[in-house]
Order: structure tokens, then sequence, then C-alpha cells
């Protein structure tokens, strides 16, 4: 089972925002046309000037990824998003985060998502206010809820997931967590995120049809039609349309370093090989495999791919799937030919 969307009327969330930015006037109605361009033009105004604040853009495309990434895994029962529109609270101690999560273990979260940088070096600090932790706790212990930080380094495609109980006193009565503690008290594992394990290399290679123009210019280029394709792990072809589509998305959106090689005689090309190995060999000699990535750092990579182009940023999210990394590599997934190694990190 994965989570579907309960199909909510973008119109009435139209409705509910114009609600939220309209002026009353006793002389008009609802549906005056003054007060509609008057609520359009404060919302292009307020646009422009949020999409003008990196920051804000890049904390927005974080939490729209973190949802997308949820609802392509499994873990998760129901998912709503708690920090828009109106929340009422006694008092002012209360902070929401971003999203609510009921797990399928009965586990209820909070998970307030944070875009965050590069780790400068060792011991590279992320700090928060003790006011901010105190009001997160507050919002936490009214929606019976556990709190976590969900952390996303975008120049890593790296996510991690933290209990606001990870964090340590600072000087000064903040709270902090370093990059290493960050990585090594994940909790990915609780939303369904796997780190995946595979044999090395993976190759994908293209032949010319031969019976088609085929001759590598003076530039070393060829024009030519393909003719046959071939998924390759540690030498052996892959023939199960399963097995290719999963190799296939682990070379392309995997952290391995991509080698180019090419075949050629008589001023003809044979064929073209892209391979992807990892640049150094962590369990040489102890295992068959080497790690290639988490599925939340692949679907992190095929966000970034597909949101950004050369002048920037391009979209604020993806078309949510639901279950597409459960659906490509099922629980029960099992390949002679192409074996993976899954392990799940959970504190």
């Amino acid at each position: 089972m994965v989570l579907r969307s309960m199909n909510r009327q973008a119109t009435l969330d139209g409705l509910d925002l114009y609600r939220r930015l309209d002026r009353p006037h006793p002389e008009t109605t609802v549906d005056d046309d003054g007060r509609i361009t008057a609520v359009l033009d404060q919302l292009h105004s307020d646009l422009k000037v949020a999409l003008s604040r990196p920051s804000v853009v890049r904390g927005w495309r974080a939490q729209a990824l973190f949802a997308s990434t949820v609802i392509a895994l499994d873990g998760c029962e129901m998912m709503t998003q708690v920090d828009l529109g109106e929340v009422f609270v006694d008092g002012d101690d209360a902070k929401a985060p971003d999203f609510f999560l009921h797990l399928r273990g009965g586990r209820r979260i909070l998970v307030d998502v944070k875009s965050a940088k590069a780790p400068a070096g060792v011991g590279t600090l992320q700090t928060f206010s003790a006011k901010d932790v105190a009001r997160m706790r507050r919002f936490g212990d009214l929606y019976a809820a556990e709190v976590f930080l969900a952390f996303y380094f975008s120049s890593m495609t790296l996510w991690a997931l933290v209990s606001l109980d990870d964090l340590t006193c600072g000087p000064g009565g903040g709270y902090r967590i370093s990059f290493e503690d960050v990585v090594r008290l994940n909790k990915m594992g609780l939303l369904g995120d796997r780190s995946i394990g595979v044999e090395t290399p993976l190759s994908f290679t293209v032949f010319p049809d031969a019976s088609q123009p085929n001759k590598i210019d003076d530039h070393g280029r060829a024009e030519l039609t393909v003719g046959a394709v071939s998924v390759s792990v540690a030498g052996r072809e892959l023939l199960e349309p399963q097995d290719r589509r999963v190799a296939t998305f682990l070379m392309t959106y995997g952290t391995w370093s991509t080698a180019e090689s090419t075949q050629a005689a008589d001023g003809k090309l044979l064929s073209a090989t892209w391979s992807v190995a990892p640049d150094e060999l962590l369990n040489e000699g102890l295992q068959d495999f080497e790690v290639i990535g988490t599925l939340s750092s692949m679907y992190a990579t095929a966000f970034e791919l597909g949101t950004t182009g050369p002048a920037g940023y391009t979209g604020l999210q993806i078309e949510p799937d639901p279950g597409a990394l459960i659906a490509l590599i099922p629980h029960d997934y099992a390949s002679e030919n192409l074996p993976l190694w899954r392990f799940e990190q959970v504190q």
C-alpha cells in the first residue's frame, strides 16, 4: 500500500487564500472585481519578494522534496502539512513543524524540514535557539507526537532525519548537532529509506544498427541509428526487464563516478559504453558489493535534475509518484543476476 492524495480541489485552496488576503468592504460583495484584483496584486507582490530570496526558495524546495520522497517510499500511512493555513493555540510558546506523519507501525511524528549547507569541515554544527526547540517540543506535546528534524544537504543530495532529542546543549543555552552526528543518528529508515549495495561496475552499452549508415567523421563524431542496448553488472548482461530498470536507475542517480569508452574499426563505431563504479572500493576482499547510495539520495538527484536548469531553478517540486521507489525495488525483490544488498538505518 502507498500514500495517495485525497484530491483536494485547488479552487478551494485558492478560495481560502482569497478569504485570508481579502479586505472586506461594506459597499462591495465578495465577487467584486476590484477586490479580486487587489488580492491578485498583493499575491503577485508577495510572490516576487519570496521568490527573490534564495533561502526561502531553497527551503520550499526542500519541503516539497521531502514530501515527494515520503510518498515515493512506504514507511508512512498518512502525511499532512501542518504549518500552512491557520493554526490556533493557547499561548505563544508553540511552533508548528512542517509535516505530521503517521508511520506504519503506529508511531506519530512531526517533522521540520531544514535546507542545510554542506559541512565546511569536521565538527560543522547545525544550531538552534533554545526558544525554537522549546516551542517545537510544546507543539509536539499538544499533537501527541515526537518531533524530528529532516536535514537536506542539497549539494550532496543527502537526507538525514534526527530526533529533537538528539540535539545537545551548547554555550548560551542553545542547541546543536554536528554533521557527523546527523549522519550517525540518521533515522530515515523509519520512512522506508534504504542504502543499496550492488556489484561493480554497472554498464550501459549502445550498439549501432549495422544496416544503417555509420561513419566516424574527422572530429571523432558519429551519426548512427541505435540497433541494440546492453545493461550489465560486473560483466554479466541483464536480460530481465525489472533488472534492467533497477540497474539503469542506480546508474543514473547513484553516487558512483562515470567512465565512457568506445570501440571502433574501419572508421565505424562498434559500440559505446558508459560504466559507473565507486572511486574507492571500501569492501574489496571483504564483500562482493559496494554501496551506491540511498533511495532518498537517488530520488533527490532525480529531483535536482528535474527542477534545475542552466539559469537556475525551474521548479519548486516534481510531480509526486506514490510508491515509486518501492515499486522499482520491492521488498521481495530478488535476482540471481542483479543481487542487491539493502540496509536500513534506524536508531
